[in-house]
């Protein structure tokens, strides 16, 4: 019994078996060239024939002289690698011989002029896209990430639509009947827009829509159509037939909404113009009527009353106010004048007291008993003396 392996231990065993093998070293091999892609300085692309692939890439593609694309019959020679991340086997090219278009593409090139030459893609065949559709039926994956991002768009915005999703396969080998079971059904629903997607996938992935029958049945439906493949490189036979074709599903939904946008940006613009007109003659009628209101108080008697009773307030209150300073003011100068009067009264009374009687020969005199009749003596007051006589009592 063999020893059992761990993950890692089986991926190294794997990958010194590829590199010690000379074949695998040294491989060749012939296909049509499918899901090419430029990635940093890589370039990865599959060979298939029938339903069969392989993977390759390109290392460093700068250092080859390489032009290839999808549809070319090539043929590759290298050496195979295993990517222990993801699991895959790669061919790693080192040489490329190109042997002309694949039979495939050959194929393609002949339906697609076919429908040239039968006026298909004829932009005077193309039914007109309505500007303001609101009754939308769309026909793809219930399960891909296609219908979440084209609902996602149109429901940011205008949230009156009515949208009829018809489920089907978008590859494989019923997508083909699903999806022109669907176009046909949702047809009779009588709608606005039909809008046909999917969401980004390889090249190999888009084959469905290159179908002869899905490119008569989109031609003849009466309803107007928009392709949304969801791949921005490469054009199929359904885009080219459909009435308009989208790079993505949510490029599909911005030429559903994108009309709902312009026209609510005219309606906002009317507003603000309408709102801008009535503020203007708003105040023009406001500054008219501010006018006669002015001219009317100069002639109303209630005014002229109410504005003299206010000037004869007013005069009233300035008479109080002056006798209110006349009595003020006399009264600070009466106030003054009897302090004045005061002062000189307590002067007078001091000086009163300070009266002396002396003799002739200025010797103070205490006692009339100091005094004979005809003794002259002298009486000294402040503000002078005068000279008096003993006379004889009466």
């Amino acid at each position: 019994m063999n020893k059992t392996l761990t993950v890692k231990q089986f991926n190294q065993y794997f990958k010194m078996a590829l590199k010690h093998d000379p074949f695998l070293n040294n491989v060749s091999i012939r296909g049509e060239v499918i899901n090419y892609k430029l990635s940093h300085s890589h370039i990865y692309f599959a060979l298939k024939e029938d339903e069969e692939i392989i993977n390759c890439v390109v290392h460093y593609y700068e250092d080859y002289d390489f032009d290839f694309k999808n549809g070319d019959d090539i043929e590759v020679n290298g050496n195979l690698i295993f990517y222990s991340y993801s699991s895959n086997i790669f061919i790693s090219v080192r040489d490329i011989k190109q042997l002309g278009k694949s039979d495939r593409f050959l194929e393609f090139e002949v339906l697609k002029n076919e429908f040239l030459k039968k006026g298909y893609f004829d932009d005077d065949k193309k039914k007109k896209i309505p500007e303001f559709p609101t009754k939308l039926g769309i026909v793809t994956s219930d399960k891909g990430a296609a219908i979440k991002d084209f609902l996602k768009v149109i429901n940011s915005s205008y949230n009156k639509f009515e949208v009829f999703l018809y489920p089907v396969k978008v590859q494989g080998l019923s997508a083909k009947d699903e999806i022109i079971k669907g176009l046909k059904f949702l047809d009779k629903k009588n709608l606005d827009l039909l809008i046909l997607t999917r969401g980004g996938g390889s090249y190999e992935d888009l084959s469905v829509f290159n179908e002869k029958d899905l490119v008569e049945c989109i031609f003849r439906i009466k309803t107007p159509i928009v392709s949304a493949i969801g791949h921005q490189i490469d054009y199929t036979l359904a885009d080219f037939v459909s009435d308009f074709r989208a790079s993505t599903p949510t490029d599909a939904a911005n030429v559903v909404i994108r009309n709902f946008y312009n026209i609510s940006e005219k309606i906002d613009d009317i507003y603000n113009k309408i709102d801008e007109i009535i503020n203007l003659k708003l105040d023009k009628y406001y500054n008219r009527l501010s006018m006669d209101k002015y001219a009317l108080d100069l002639r109303n008697p209630y005014i002229n009353i109410e504005r003299k009773d206010i000037e004869l307030e007013n005069l009233l209150k300035s008479i109080k106010n002056s006798i209110d300073y006349k009595i003020s003011s006399y009264s600070n100068k009466l106030a003054i004048l009897k302090t004045n009067l005061d002062s000189k009264n307590r002067i007078i009374e001091l000086r009163k007291k300070q009266i002396t009687i002396k003799s002739i020969d200025d010797k103070a005199i205490f006692s009339k008993n100091n005094l004979q009749i005809n003794d002259k003596f002298k009486i000294v007051f402040s503000d002078g003396e005068v000279f008096a006589k003993v006379i004889e009592d009466e």
